[in-house]
This record gives structure tokens, sequence and C-alpha cells, in this order.
């Protein structure tokens, strides 16, 4: 798992890749569930007695050494889908990563709802769903099943609204 943690006005990348990567530098750490609800912390050899409150949809706060931390979680995964806005308004859906078509669910005109599967991406051997990041129109699709595509490439466009059929 890749996060963005964003804090006190900092951003810290965070990455569990057998350990714990904070900005490119390797940490062991563990966490064990503790009574009452808190949590054991270990980084490096150093112990927190730690307890997690979440307050909103990503958003906990922290109780560590006698103080609160607020912290932002955000996937770098999800933010990876590269979700840009061009001038008409149409969000382009470009690749998280480079990988292969395997499957397309939607046609252009389709309408599909923020959160509705896209496609499925073969990547490092394992399938990627592609969510709908708004509720919309597919204007275009601009891959096929099968085809290889790089980290970044447009695969489709999706015109926001509403579905007036409905």
């Amino acid at each position: 798992m890749r996060w963005l943690a964003l804090t006190g006005g900092k951003e810290f990348r965070v990455e569990d890749d057998g350990g714990i990567r904070l900005n490119g530098r390797m940490h062991t750490a563990t966490l064990s569930r503790m009574p009452a609800g808190y949590q054991r912390l270990v980084v490096d050899g150093k112990v927190f007695n730690v307890f997690c409150r979440k307050t909103g949809e990503n958003i906990f706060d922290i109780w560590i050494k006698h103080g609160i931390i607020t912290v932002e979680l955000q996937d770098l995964r999800r933010q990876l889908l590269q979700v840009s806005k061009k001038t008409s308004g149409s969000v382009v859906v470009k690749a998280p990563m480079p990988g292969l078509i395997a499957t397309i669910e939607v046609s252009p005109g389709d309408f599909v709802e923020k959160g509705a599967g896209l496609l499925i991406l073969e990547a490092m051997k394992m399938e990627n769903e592609i969510r709908s990041p708004v509720s919309g129109t597919v204007k275009s699709v601009d891959v096929k099943s099968r085809m290889t595509v790089d980290k970044g490439q447009k695969m489709l466009v999706i015109e926001p609204g509403i579905d007036h059929d409905r």
C-alpha cells in the first residue's frame, strides 16, 4: 500500500513494503492492538502507545505522547489515476501505471455513476479496476481490449452530468 499522509501542513509519502518507507527512508515498524482500543506502535525499536479515531473521510486523530496529531491519508494509487479536467469540463481518465487493458466495461454514450467500474487494467500480475471519478456520460473510449498502455496515457473521457433518462 502507498499513501500520502498530510499533517501540520506537511506531506509524507508512506509505503508499506516489508516495513515502512517514509519519504524514501526505510523503517522497521509493527503495530499491535492493546486493551481499551489502544495500539502499540514500535518504530525502529522505539515504543509508542497510540489511540486512533476516525474523524472524517480519510481523516484521523492520533493520540501519541500526550498530544493529538490530525492526519489525512490519501491513497496514492487513487491519486495516480491522474484525473484531469480539460477546458470543456470533461474528465480525462489516465492510466495510473503501465499495463494491459483486460476488459472494457463501458462504451461511448453510456451513463456511469461515480465509482462505477470503467475497465480492468492488468499490471504487475494484478487486475486493477479503474472506477469513474464522476457521474456522467462516457464521451470516448481511447483504448481497446488487450491493448498495452503507458502510465499517464489517456484511456477515456467522461462528460460530468446527470442522466436525464432516469
